[in-house]
């Protein structure tokens, strides 16, 4: 079949799909497979304590909870944060806030005392609920900006020094379903952060559409599936959309607390895995393979060499596609399963159903097939805006509403979409994504420095490390700004995952026409931007 034929099929399936309706929230998700499939496994926890709820089990879980954040005080509208690991508890509280018309915000429990308090204060969060072991988050709890009483404890016992205990007053809390009102699919029900690509990460206030379209779409990209592997945070996208997925389905979601790269075709073939995504450490590993045990049906993937992807499907003996989309966007791009004339294409698919996208050139104006320029994207269930950031949500989009992705891309001549680069200043190690600006602008604090530039260091483990480029202050010398220095300004104020790993001192920045640090200049400065830069992992000059 010619790509050409393929994709009038793949256009069917996109009018089919935009034809149908949608669940109103992950809770009405929920509730349908309580209905439906009452005795599925709906969440296996694949690590830590193991624990497994039916859909009618996590459902009357659900309720507990909605009775028991009722009770204080929790209603239609509050925005309560939520830092936990992935869990069952994390699943559970997520649904219950959207069935309560709650606002979840998704908090990484590995941030700082001061990330979390700029989380806190841009989304205006009135509750706050961690896992036990993050009580020594904050140093002074009395002076914390939320009382005890809006604190509440995952995994702690009564009596404990903060906070309210989740677990005891669970305990105690019989089972009832409170009167709820069902919230319109386009209410808010989630408050995600980006990122922070252009400055520090901003707070995504998204629809409950958002999260039952992406399950859809998703759904409907390949083949029906009864599980698949989630292994990243719930905390961000990736998280969410592989949620509703399992649920749209009636799936059963096998939780891993981490993702693992030496332990992922055990997860794959011991748990039958159907569905999940692929790292492309894995792709790149030449020994990576799988056994006719698997039993997966397909596999998503993001930016995966073209020049791996062929070779990655027969050693993995399943379909793997790639998506694009974004915490503001949800699922934006995506290559369906039928369409086998694109493998090895190195192109990112199609519009998902409920997206019009288009790529323009500065001044905005539509380029031809083939040409570069920026992509748009445009369609219901996408951010509502940027919480309290009318500025920033304003410069989101342009007067007809096209939202401005940054990204840059092509289309080739039959409409297939191509990423061409990353024009957001993000770092991506080990799945976690670090803005550049917000280590840069952290790093300048720091007396003696002038001048700062973040960029990625490819590594075959993480993916990406992050190293630093420093332009010291008329004066100063490197022996009173040591690298060991830098990385002890940075701990506390950033969480460790953002930490750098390299950093180098120059005397002068490589600029653009408009004065600006030119970082691809910096890149291809040498073939191995580890050389010259002292490794603060080995603790060595390379």
């Amino acid at each position: 079949m010619t790509p050409r034929e393929e994709i009038e099929l793949i256009e069917a399936d996109r009018r089919v799909i935009e034809a149908g309706s949608l669940s109103p929230s992950l809770s009405g998700l929920l509730r349908l497979g309580a209905d439906r499939y009452p005795q599925q496994i709906a969440l296996r926890e694949i690590d830590g304590q193991g624990r497994a709820l039916t859909y009618r089990n996590l459902n009357g879980f659900v309720w507990k909870i909605v009775a028991l954040l009722s009770s204080h005080g929790v209603e239609r509208g509050t925005h309560v944060a939520i830092a936990l690991p992935n869990c069952v508890e994390i699943i559970a509280i997520w649904i219950a806030l959207s069935r309560m018309g709650a606002v979840a915000v998704g908090v990484n429990p590995s941030l700082t005392e001061k990330e979390l308090e700029y989380i806190l204060e841009t989304s205006d969060s009135e509750f706050l609920v961690l896992d036990a072991g993050r009580q020594d988050w904050v140093s002074d709890w009395a002076g914390f900006r939320l009382p005890s009483e809006r604190i509440i404890v995952v995994g702690s016992k009564a009596g404990q020094h903060i906070g309210q205990s989740f677990d005891a007053a669970l305990a105690e809390q019989g089972y009832r379903e409170p009167p709820v009102a069902t919230p319109d699919i386009d209410m808010p029900a989630s408050i995600l952060y980006t990122s922070g690509s252009s400055g520090r990460p901003k707070p995504a206030l998204l629809p409950h559409r958002w999260h039952t379209m992406m399950g859809h779409v998703r759904s409907l990209q390949g083949p029906r599936i009864a599980n698949l592997l989630i292994e990243n945070p719930i905390y961000y996208m990736g998280g969410q959309w592989r949620l509703a997925m399992a649920l749209t389905q009636g799936a059963t979601v096998l939780m891993a607390s981490k993702p693992t790269l030496n332990h992922f075709a055990e997860r794959l073939t011991g748990y039958e895995v159907q569905f999940s995504s692929l790292p492309n450490l894995i792709a790149k590993r030449p020994d990576f393979s799988l056994d006719i045990r698997s039993r997966l049906k397909w596999m998503a993937c993001c930016a995966l060499p073209k020049e791996l992807h062929v070779e990655a499907e027969r050693r993995l003996r399943a379909p793997i596609r790639e998506i694009y989309g974004s915490t503001e966007m949800g699922s934006t791009i995506v290559m369906p399963t039928r369409a086998t004339s694109m493998v090895g294409s190195g192109s990112v698919g199609l519009p998902a159903a409920f997206r019009s996208c288009r790529i323009v050139d500065t001044l905005g104006n539509e380029v031809s097939r083939g040409s570069v320029g920026e992509l748009q994207v445009r369609g219901p269930g996408m951010l509502s805006g940027y919480y309290k950031s009318p500025g920033a949500s304003a410069d989101a989009f342009d007067d007809a509403g096209w939202f401005k992705t940054g990204d840059l891309f092509r289309q080739d001549s039959d409409g297939y979409y191509f990423w061409v680069a990353r024009a957001k200043d993000v770092i991506r190690r080990s799945n976690e994504n670090i803005s550049a600006t917000e280590l840069e602008e952290e790093v300048a604090r720091l007396a003696g420095i002038l001048e700062v530039a973040a960029v990625p260091v490819p590594d075959d483990y993480r993916g990406e490390e992050v190293k630093l480029y420093i332009r010291l202050q008329p004066g100063f010398s490197t022996s009173e700004v040591p690298p060991k220095a830098i990385l002890e300004h940075c701990r506390g104020r950033l969480a460790t995952y953002k930490l750098p790993r390299y950093i180098e001192y120059v005397d002068e920045f490589p600029l653009t026409v408009s004065l600006k640090i030119s970082k691809p200049d910096l890149k291809k400065a040498k073939p191995d931007l580890r050389v010259g830069s002292f490794d603060l992992a080995e603790n060595l000059w390379r």
